[in-house]
């Protein structure tokens, strides 16, 4: 690998060691991948929506991804079932066989992962694309089953993975597994013919992290939900308050290690652009100049500043604040108007 792609792998790929999956990649890979996230190419989004635990769990699992049968299934054969019976069949043959498992009595039987594009990408590329992904990644020692859901306007595919493995050992997903699984996802799609990327958070200089579904559902306002604060939430905006009133009396506030580690992260990846655009930009080679000046646009418009979560909930404390007093003194007008007038 040349040092233009060492550095611009530096900025795309992060530290994440991946276990299975090895990319062939060509000499111009990492260059690729800049030309794709300059052009604003959509992010791929794999997820864990849960664990089975029993026969009957996985057996409501599988309903449901196949809209109770309504859907096709696809296994790790290949083999499709669309027929209501043929797929009643294959849930049932899964519960037998998630049933004889011996093990604690609450032990994760299967995993839930759902794979995810924006609206307007093909869904026929999508649904295709996770074919090859969970082939390449689970076929070797897994069962799995999945379905393509159209019902949104981002086609997602829902895959079950049975997580007893044939030779007995267990899957066990830990949290660079997520951005392994993206990277594999995203390369899938691109073998399909869709523009796909899988950059973690930091090399786009976002930092704020994305809300939990959980608590996104809890804080959830809408025509058929009440007004409700999760307790999590409830908790974050009581010591924002409470570090805003200690900055207004001039106290100094408690240290934040994680802010610092961000900061840091962000300055690497700045550093890693600039290395990247200064090497590219000595380039003899016309395309190399040509994105150089593109990746400088690209850095251009990334944030300076630090902007995390509790940085977003102290302004929306701070413009509350001053929208309630300007509320109150618009009242106060009125009151001394009316006393005026009498």
């Amino acid at each position: 690998m040349s040092l233009i792609e060492d550095e611009l792998a530096k900025s795309f790929k992060g530290r994440v060691k991946f276990k299975r999956f090895k990319e062939d990649k060509s000499p111009s890979h990492y260059r690729s991948i800049a030309r794709l996230v300059i052009s604003k190419a959509p992010e791929t989004m794999v997820k864990i929506t849960g664990f089975s635990s029993g026969g009957k769990h996985i057996a409501a699992h599988l309903k449901y991804i196949s809209r109770d049968t309504d859907l096709p299934l696809e296994n790790d054969r290949g083999e499709i079932f669309t027929d209501k019976k043929e797929i009643e069949g294959v849930i049932n043959d899964w519960v037998e066989d998630i049933s004889s498992f011996k093990g604690r009595k609450k032990s994760r039987d299967a995993m839930h992962l759902m794979l995810s594009m924006p609206k307007g990408t093909n869904p026929k590329a999508v649904h295709d694309a996770v074919r090859d992904f969970a082939r390449k990644q689970f076929g070797y020692n897994h069962e799995y089953l999945f379905a393509l859901h159209t019902d949104t306007p981002h086609p997602h595919v829902h895959l079950a993975v049975k997580m007893q493995g044939f030779d007995a050992t267990r899957l066990n997903p830990r949290k660079a597994d997520i951005q392994e699984w993206r990277e594999e996802f995203a390369v899938e799609l691109r073998n399909q013919g869709v523009a796909a990327v899988a950059t973690p958070r930091k090399s786009r200089g976002v930092v704020k992290k994305s809300e939990k579904a959980a608590i996104y559902r809890l804080n959830r306002v809408d025509k058929t939900h009440k007004k409700r604060v999760a307790k999590v939430t409830a908790l974050q905006i009581k010591e924002n308050a409470d570090e805003l009133i200690q900055e207004k009396k001039g106290r100094k506030l408690k240290q934040k290690p994680w802010e610092d580690k961000i900061k840091t992260t962000q300055l690497e990846i700045r550093e890693s652009y600039s290395n990247a655009i200064k090497m590219l930009s000595a380039s003899p080679v016309r395309e190399d100049k040509k994105l150089a000046k593109e990746l400088k646009g690209y850095l251009d418009t990334m944030a300076k500043e630090l902007v995390t979560q509790n940085h977003e909930m102290k302004q929306k404390i701070y413009d509350d604040i001053a929208a309630s007093r300007k509320d109150q003194k618009v009242k106060d007008n009125e009151v001394n108007k009316k006393d005026i007038d009498r």
